[in-house]
C-alpha cells in the first residue's frame, strides 16, 4: 500500500532516492514553432546519477520552510514518487519508473495543490521537460501553456496550473 507524507528529515535522508529509478526514454519532444507546439522526433534517455539523486534529497530536506514543501509517496520505507514545490514553482515531480501508470502522480499532484492552497499559493509555474510523456501528463492534470520564459532551460515547455 502506498502512503503519502510530507517529506522531512524524519522520513527522508540523503540516500532516500538511491534506488529510485529516474529514467525516461524519450522519442518525441514538443518544440515551439510559429504554429504553436509541434511534436518532433528527438531520441534520448534521461537518467539521474546517484549524485543528482542525493543532491535532490538534500535540496528537498533543506527547503522545508514556509515557502517550500515536498510530498512523498512511500511503499514501505521507500519513496516511489515525490513532488517538490518552492514558493509557486513546481520544481520536481517524479514517479519511479516501475510505479508509473498507477495513479501515484495524480495523487501527489492533488495533494500538492491542497497544500499550496493552504499556503495561499494561487498557481504553480512549471518548467517541464519537453518530452511528449511529460507535457502530456501535465496537460492531462489540467496545466496550460505559459507565456513565462525560463532562459536557463530553452527546450523546456513553460506551463502553469491555476489553483
Amino acid at each position: 500500500m502506498i502512503k503519502y507524507q510530507i517529506i522531512s528529515a524524519e522520513n527522508f535522508n540523503e540516500h532516500s532516492l538511491d534506488t529510485f529509478v529516474r529514467t525516461q526514454n524519450v522519442s518525441e519532444c514538443y518544440r515551439k514553432t510559429e504554429n504553436g507546439y509541434e511534436l518532433k522526433k528527438v531520441s534520448y534517455t534521461e537518467e539521474w546519477s546517484i549524485e543528482k539523486k542525493r543532491s535532490v534529497c538534500l535540496e528537498m530536506i533543506d527547503a522545508a520552510s514556509a515557502a517550500a514543501f515536498a510530498i512523498g509517496a512511500f511503499y514501505g520505507e521507500n519513496p516511489v514518487g515525490f513532488i517538490f514545490v518552492n514558493d509557486s514553482e513546481l520544481v520536481y515531480f517524479h514517479v519511479s519508473q516501475e510505479y508509473r501508470g498507477m495513479g501515484i502522480g495524480k495523487r501527489l499532484f492533488g495533494l500538492a495543490c491542497e497544500k499550496a492552497r493552504e499556503r495561499g499559493i494561487e498557481s504553480f509555474f512549471i518548467s517541464a521537460n519537453s518530452s511528449k510523456e511529460t507535457v502530456d501528463t501535465y496537460l492531462k492534470l489540467g496545466c496550460t501553456y505559459s507565456a513565462r520564459k525560463n532562459e536557463k532551460e530553452p527546450f523546456d515547455i513553460q506551463m502553469e496550473y491555476k489553483l
